[in-house]
């Protein structure tokens, strides 16, 4: 993978937690993984999935979710992962839906969360807001959990 590349794989059926789903982005020279488990007694798959800079630059692409909609990676738990490559300057916006919660990771630069700010390797857990509002003040990238 190039710098700014980002790849999704699930595995399921042999694990003891169920379906695992890893996201690797490489930023700079180094990777930044994360993963998300689901239930047990899933039957075995695996998923890989490349979305590439052009579908992050400027919003927010969906990489995994409960149905794979969209073409994304399929994790069995009431949760979507979406990520961004936003230029300096640039915003989206998310509404989680009523009792909702969200997780927003910082991978790479500066940004603005509904008024805070939060730089590489940051995250913040929200909740009870109707409205995320992400502006980058440095190129950034970022990832966006929505979660029951």
């Amino acid at each position: 993978l190039a710098v700014g590349d980002l790849l999704a794989m699930g595995l399921a059926g042999h694990l003891r937690l169920g379906k695992l789903v890893v996201i690797c982005t490489k930023v700079d020279k180094e990777w930044r993984i994360g993963r998300l488990s689901g239930v047990r007694g899933v039957p075995p798959s695996y998923e890989q999935t490349y979305f590439p800079v052009d579908e992050r630059r400027g919003r927010l692409r969906l990489v995994a979710s409960r149905d794979g909609r969209d073409g994304s990676v399929t994790i069995h738990q009431d949760a979507a992962l979406y990520a961004a490559l936003l230029a300096a300057g640039e915003s989206v916006r998310h509404a989680p839906a009523q009792g909702r919660h969200a997780y927003l990771h910082v991978a790479r630069g500066k940004v603005d969360l509904n008024g805070v700010q939060l730089g590489a390797g940051d995250g913040a857990k929200i909740a009870e807001e109707s409205e995320l509002r992400i502006s980058a003040a440095a190129d950034a990238e970022i990832l966006l959990f929505d979660l029951d």
